[in-house]
């Protein structure tokens, strides 16, 4: 379902979980679930995902958000890029995510992107650029979004920050292209909640947990901030809660309603 902010901005809440948990968080009043692109098998034949499109298409929450996972060995960026080969995994992940009903796919950990030691950032840069350039493009043909994600605590990976993200994303131009916001990480490295604002219009998917990635609410953590931030910027998509549960059944509730909660006060 729909949440309204008192701007009339329109927040849809979705949680990182497997195929499994759909019911129990449709149930929770949760709007979609966020999976790992890998589960679309982008390296099988059609036969062998067709059981998955099955699979998912009975569940009762659409995989709105899929997390992209690429296999260990398919850097991004590097002497060993393989452009032939990561381009038909992207091809392969894009067509099979429009098939299953997602919008959105996030550009985070499972896609390899460190720094090799050998090679200059701003050469590694461009070699990021034009990937994502074309990486845009496929998805736009299956009417998806791109977000790229910061992986921040790395010196050895490219884009560790949203300030990077979002450079990157207004580099590539491309208007299916925005960042991902991981609200940890942007308070560890003190980017903080002005970093939202700032990412503006460019800003298509926020990841939550409370301190030690505990569920929302299971602390006295304050996503009051967020959301005043969100509002701010005019925000307009969806939150994933990314959190280590004990009990997705008994917390995931909580969880979302401390999130609702939140929203209803924001300015």
């Amino acid at each position: 379902m729909r949440f309204a902010l008192r701007s009339a901005v329109m927040i849809r809440f979705g949680c990182c979980a497997p195929v499994r948990a759909s019911a129990l968080l449709a149930d929770a009043g949760f709007d979609f679930i966020e999976l790992s692109s890998d589960i679309l098998l982008p390296e099988e034949p059609a036969e062998a995902f067709e059981p998955v499109r099955q699979n998912l298409a009975a569940q009762d929450l659409f995989p709105e958000v899929l997390s992209l996972v690429l296999p260990p060995q398919a850097s991004l960026i590097g002497p060993d890029l393989d452009r032939g080969h990561i381009e038909r995994l992207l091809r392969c992940t894009f067509e099979r995510a429009g098939a299953v009903g997602a919008r959105l796919v996030v550009f985070g950990a499972g896609a390899r992107r460190d720094l090799p030691a050998d090679l200059p950032r701003p050469s590694a840069w461009r070699q990021l650029k034009r990937l994502l350039d074309r990486a845009a493009k496929l998805a736009s043909a299956q009417g998806l979004e791109l977000a790229v994600e910061p992986i921040p605590g790395s010196g050895s990976s490219m884009i560790d920050s949203l300030e990077e993200a979002w450079i990157l994303a207004e580099e590539v131009a491309q208007p299916n292209v925005g960042v991902a916001a991981p609200l940890a990480y942007l308070l560890a490295e003190r980017e903080g909640y002005d970093a939202l604002i700032v990412a503006g219009s460019a800003l298509r998917h926020v990841y939550v947990s409370d301190p030690d990635r505990r569920p929302p609410g299971e602390s006295a953590f304050s996503y009051r901030p967020l959301f005043d931030a969100l509002a701010q910027a005019n925000y307009q998509g969806s939150v994933s809660i990314a959190s280590d549960w004990r009990s997705l059944q008994t917390q995931a509730p909580h969880a979302l309603q401390t999130l609702r909660e939140a929203a209803r006060l924001a300015p």
